[in-house]
C-alpha cells in the first residue's frame, strides 16, 4: 500500500508529566523500532524528562533518576513488550 518493501518500523509513544505523579511529575518517550541491521532484532529507546527546573544540587541525585529509569525499563516496558501489558 505504500508504493515499496518495508525495511522496519516502529513505535513511539510520548507521555507527559501528570501533576500528582510521585515522586516527581515525569515526562516520558519510548521508541520501539526494528533494528535494521537485523530486523529480528528491537532497537529501544527511552528518555524521561523532569520539567520542573533544579539547581545544581539536583545532580547529586542523578544515581537515583537513573534508577527509575532502569526500573522503569525492566518491570514496565520489557513487560509491554512481552505481554502487552502495562505495570
Amino acid at each position: 500500500m505504500l508504493g515499496k518493501p518495508i525495511l522496519g518500523g516502529g513505535l513511539r509513544f510520548v507521555m507527559p508529566p501528570i501533576e500528582n505523579d510521585q515522586p516527581e511529575p515525569t515526562a516520558i518517550e519510548v521508541k520501539i523500532e526494528s533494528f535494521l541491521a537485523d530486523p529480528a532484532r528491537l532497537y529501544v529507546e527511552t528518555q524521561f524528562s523532569w520539567p520542573r527546573p533544579t539547581d545544581n544540587d539536583e545532580f547529586a541525585n542523578a544515581p537515583q533518576l537513573l534508577r527509575r529509569v532502569e526500573d522503569y525499563i525492566n518491570n514496565t516496558l520489557v513487560k509491554f513488550m512481552i505481554h502487552g501489558e502495562g505495570a
